[in-house]
């Protein structure tokens, strides 16, 4: 278990002081007890089991293709490696600064690899690079123990979005950052469910309790529209085959592609916001 989440974890029944003994956690509050899984606390309560293991379900039940469509997401995962789309969008917000001064950094839904000792990686299931095993919507932390939380591409997968942005506003310190990018004209991704949709207005709303500092669009008109394409083509021509629609799809995305680039002109027009692919909020709470 990472050593700063010793002082700041708590039970997410009754929000008492927890004890690690041995592989368990137990509160002494409630007497609620928890599992540590190889050094990782499991910090969610019957109810949240019950949730996840039912949204699982319906993953796997919505999904039709598992072995193609892994296929299709390494290759196009390459075209994620090109530099210049860092022109088209503004997919992060610059906020190395906030970065640099935070003590304690929440990384919620980060499944990537944190290179910061002070970075803690929150998730719902035990992923690769899970610290912290717990529901946004309920955070197994102290109030006021964190100075920045990261919460990118999850919002939308949330049954209770006010309900996280509640529990955000309630561990993260005074004047800490929450940097926050949510989709708005964007396909269905099951990641196990996709409930929500935001306009830059709705996302505004949601943090109305935090001092926006600022938001952007996340990818430009082009794109957003484009993403859609990537879909509508492949069904179109697949004539509801599963194999055939996986190999069009990452056929049209790479045909595509190249017409991103007109976002360098478009991302900042008037009516951008109209298809946006989603906006990018970074605020203080106040």
């Amino acid at each position: 278990m990472k050593n700063i989440l010793i002082d700041i974890i708590v039970c997410p029944e009754c929000s008492g002081e927890l004890k690690v003994n041995g592989y368990n956690i137990d509160c002494s509050s409630c007497n609620a007890s928890y599992k540590l899984i190889d050094g990782i606390p499991e910090l969610l309560t019957e109810k949240d089991k019950k949730e996840l293991n039912s949204e699982i379900t319906f993953s796997k039940r919505y999904s039709r293709s598992k072995r193609v469509s892994k296929l299709s997401y390494m290759i196009l995962k390459q075209l994620d490696k090109i530099p210049i789309p860092n022109l088209l969008d503004a997919r992060k917000i610059n906020h190395s600064k906030q970065i640099e001064n935070a003590k304690i950094i929440l990384n919620i839904g980060g499944r990537s690899k944190s290179r910061l000792n002070k970075q803690i990686n929150l998730d719902v299931v035990n992923n690769e690079n899970t610290d912290l095993i717990g529901n946004v919507e309920n955070i197994p932390l102290k109030d006021n123990s964190v100075d920045f939380i990261n919460f990118v591409a999850v919002l939308e997968h949330i049954k209770k979005p006010h309900a996280a942005v509640k529990e955000i506003k309630r561990v993260l310190k005074k004047g800490g950052y929450v940097h926050c990018c949510a989709p708005f004209y964007y396909p269905y991704h099951a990641d196990p469910r996709d409930i929500s949709r935001f306009t830059r207005e709705g996302l505004r709303l949601l943090f109305e309790d935090f001092e926006e500092t600022r938001m952007k669009n996340i990818h430009g008109p082009t794109t957003s529209a484009l993403k859609v394409f990537q879909i509508y083509l492949p069904i179109l021509f697949s004539f509801n085959s599963i194999f055939i629609y996986e190999i069009e799809y990452i056929l049209f995305s790479y045909i595509l592609y190249p017409f991103k680039f007109l976002d360098v002109f478009f991302k900042y027009h008037w009516k951008a916001d109209f298809i946006s692919g989603g906006f990018a909020f970074l605020g203080r709470k106040k």
